[in-house]
Order: structure tokens, then C-alpha cells, then sequence
């Protein structure tokens, strides 16, 4: 009996102590749009996997340990919010819709759609890919980024733009080029010419479609090309400097000496005459040293970079003559490559109101390519402007109202049926 009632005691001071280590919190969990309470959120105490559930009334009731600081309320499509618990038992939470774009925008002949709402196919190019490609040319812009979409580069000038083919070659004679517009208008001018840092989306129109909103001009394809607008709000000022160098893709491969080179060949040439001429070793050695007017320097071209005569530069034993001494050793690309410096200058002006919007921009690039004298250079200005100059809705009202009789003749004039014809 002893034993029992000892048991009872360390149970009632353990369930004590246990209850004393935790307290309890309630209140609600409501939306800050229109007041409504939030049923199904989730609240927990943070970095713990202690949680409540709110229930239809979005009201909980949650047991927290008495070193918790923080609850988290969380629900889909809600922000989540942390709140300190601060010694308080009572908490009311409201929770803001989170603002999430899921569709993207489609820019297209007339006007913009969502792209999960657009039948065509179609591929979206934001700016901030844009600006992740160093060129000069907005078609390189397309280059790895639009699926479907073959870019193919050009004559590797600074500043040469790419071949683009969207829907393969559609024509032996024409051209298999694809339409360019350019914030609503064909362009047929230089996309070297146009400031990729002014570009705010490249929308390429893939299929079919293309050709119904463009005619026969969209046939190989449509690339548009929309550029930055002004914003209402405070006015902005951008500035955007890049400078990088320009160098060889692929490294320079190795190659052989001016010694070996002629011996390698003079090799080379043996060989061939013995194999497919039918020569003796004795006939080939002496035609491919140069006894002959077929000898090994003749067939380059008269190249010798030696100070001894053609015919005696290289012996019948393949070996380079140990009297012969280089004049000259021409490096093609030591002489023609260089490391080029890219520079690219940006700054750009945007604004206004609600009414009136404005976007400008100065932009100088200047581009040395990989060999020398070779360059582009260009200077870009653009400014853009738009304006709400009166607001139509209001001024019909202010016209009906100041026009009653016009108004009412309006609407007292009877539709007449149009009546139908039949040709035989």
C-alpha cells in the first residue's frame, strides 16, 4: 500500500512539473483582404516540430514550451509570418495574399497574353538573360536560351550578328530569315544597331501561328522584340559599365619548328613519290631534296627560310644541310592575334506617372575582335515617351452632359434590320 500511494506521489509531481514546463496559446488566423478567418493554417512553434491546425472559425490553441520566442503561421498562397511570443497567451495573426505571377506574358501581334492561355508556340527571353550575354547583337541573344531555335554564328567580326533559322529553310530563292519586330513595327535595319541593355523581352513565335497574325512575312517565323518603357513612380537613374577582354575560343595548337617542318615534308614527299609514283629510295630522296625543278621547296611554293639554295636545304638522308641558317621565322598569329578590350557604357533615365511615363538611354560600346585592326564601334541614343492626354470615358460623360438632346436622339434612333439577298 506504501509502495502505491509513493507511486501516485512522483506521478502527481511529475505531471506537475510537466504542465509547469509549457503554456498554452490561443487566438485566430484571418486574411487581410476582407477579414475572413483562415481555416486549415498552419501554426508551429519555429525550430521545433511542435504545431496546431486552425480550425473553421480560424480560430487554434497551441502548447508551447516556456524558452519559445517564436510561432510561424503559414498557409498556401498566404505569406508566411513569424510572430514573438513575448510572454503573450493570446496572439491574432492576419495574413497577406501572397503576390505570385505563374503565367508569363506573351508578347504577339496584337497585343500581350498569358503564355498558358497562347495555342502557338512560343519562347520568352527575359532581360535579365539578356544582359548575361556580352554581344553586340541581339540575335546572339537567342543563342543557347530559345529552345527550338537554330543560331548559328556569323564571319566572327565584332559586332556581326548570328543566322537564325526558327522553322528550318522554307525556300531555295527567298530568304529563310525570320520576321524582326520591334515594339509593334517590322524591322528590316541592323540588330547591331539596336542597345541590348534597352531590350525588355525577345517573344519568338515557333509555329504556324506566326504566319496567321503576320502573313506571308511571318513564314520562317516571328522574333519580337520589345524594349524598356518608363514606369509611374520616383524617377531612376541606371548606370551599367562592363569591361572584359575578347580572346581565341580555342587555343593556338602546337606546332613544329621551322627545322622539323622541312624535314617532316621533305618525309612526306619521299614517301609519296615511292608509294604512289613507283620511284626507287635513290630517285625519290633526289627528286624531293631539290635536284629536280619538283623538289621539296618547289612544291612550297619557293618558301625557304634558309640562307642556301633550294637544292641543297635539305640532303638525301630527310636532314636539314647543318650549314643552313634561319633568316626569318613568320608567326601568322603572333603577328595578326591580339587580346581585344570590350568596353560597354550604359545609363538610362525612367519615370513619371500615372498619366505620363518616360524611358531614355545613352549607350557606347566599343569592341576590339581578336585580330587586328579589326573593331566595332557604336553610339546609341533612344528616348521614349507616353502620354494619357485626357480620359475618354470621363469626356463622353462631360459630352452627354453637356448635350442632353444629342444624347437622346442617340438612343432614340431606331436600329433597322438589314435585310438578306439571295443570288442565284
Amino acid at each position: 500500500m506504501k509502495k502505491i500511494i509513493l507511486l501516485m506521489t512522483l506521478l502527481l509531481i511529475t505531471g506537475s512539473v510537466i504542465i509547469a514546463q509549457t503554456r498554452q496559446i490561443t487566438g485566430t488566423v484571418k486574411a487581410r483582404e476582407d477579414g475572413s478567418p483562415i481555416p486549415g493554417a498552419n501554426v508551429t512553434v519555429k525550430g521545433t516540430t511542435i504545431g496546431a491546425i486552425t480550425g473553421t472559425d480560424g480560430r487554434y490553441m497551441i502548447n508551447v514550451p516556456q524558452n519559445a520566442t517564436t510561432l510561424v503561421f503559414s498557409f498556401i498562397g498566404m505569406v508566411n509570418q513569424e510572430v514573438l511570443i513575448e510572454g503573450r497567451t493570446t496572439i491574432d495573426v492576419v495574413l497577406e495574399t501572397s503576390m505570385v505571377s505563374v503565367d508569363e506574358v506573351v508578347v504577339i501581334a496584337y497585343g500581350t497574353a498569358t503564355k498558358t492561355a497562347y495555342t502557338g508556340s512560343a519562347e520568352v527571353v527575359k532581360s535579365d538573360q539578356i544582359v548575361k550575354i556580352q554581344t553586340a547583337s541581339a540575335a546572339k541573344a537567342l543563342e543557347g536560351v530559345a529552345a527550338g531555335v537554330q543560331v548559328t554564328g556569323g564571319i566572327g567580326q565584332p559586332g556581326s550578328s548570328a543566322n537564325i533559322r526558327i522553322r528550318g529553310i522554307g525556300s531555295v530563292n527567298a530568304s529563310s530569315s525570320p520576321l524582326y519586330v520591334v515594339d509593334g513595327a517590322p524591322y528590316d535595319g541592323a540588330l547591331n544597331s539596336i542597345n541590348t541593355n534597352d531590350i525588355e523581352s525577345i517573344s519568338v513565335l515557333k509555329d504556324a501561328t506566326s504566319a496567321a497574325l503576320y502573313g506571308a512575312r511571318g513564314a520562317n517565323g516571328v522574333i519580337i522584340i520589345t524594349t524598356k518603357k518608363g514606369s509611374a513612380g520616383q524617377s531612376t537613374i541606371n548606370f551599367r559599365a562592363t569591361v572584359g577582354t575578347v580572346n581565341r575560343a580555342v587555343p593556338e595548337y602546337d606546332r613544329v619548328d621551322v627545322k622539323d617542318y622541312y624535314e617532316l615534308m621533305w618525309e612526306g614527299w619521299y614517301n609519296a613519290l615511292v608509294i604512289a609514283s613507283k620511284f626507287t629510295p635513290e630517285n625519290a630522296a633526289a627528286t624531293a631534296s631539290g635536284n629536280t625543278t619538283s623538289g621539296l621547296v618547289n612544291k612550297l611554293g619557293g618558301y625557304n627560310s634558309y640562307n642556301v639554295a633550294n637544292d641543297q636545304l635539305v640532303g638525301l638522308d630527310g636532314k636539314l644541310n647543318p650549314n643552313a641558317r634561319l633568316l626569318y621565322y613568320d608567326d601568322w598569329n603572333e603577328n595578326l592575334a591580339r587580346t581585344g578590350i570590350r568596353q560597354d557604357y550604359n545609363i538610362s533615365l525612367s519615370g513619371g506617372n500615372e498619366k505620363s511615363k518616360y524611358y531614355a538611354s545613352v549607350a557606347n560600346l566599343n569592341e576590339e575582335g581578336m585580330v587586328k585592326w579589326s573593331y566595332f564601334k557604336r553610339l546609341t541614343g533612344r528616348v521614349g515617351a507616353e502620354s494619357q492626354v485626357r480620359n475618354g470615358s470621363k469626356w463622353m460623360q462631360r459630352f452627354q452632359a453637356e448635350h442632353p438632346n444629342c444624347r437622346d436622339s442617340l438612343q432614340k434612333v431606331p436600329i433597322q434590320p438589314i435585310p438578306s439577298t439571295t443570288e442565284g
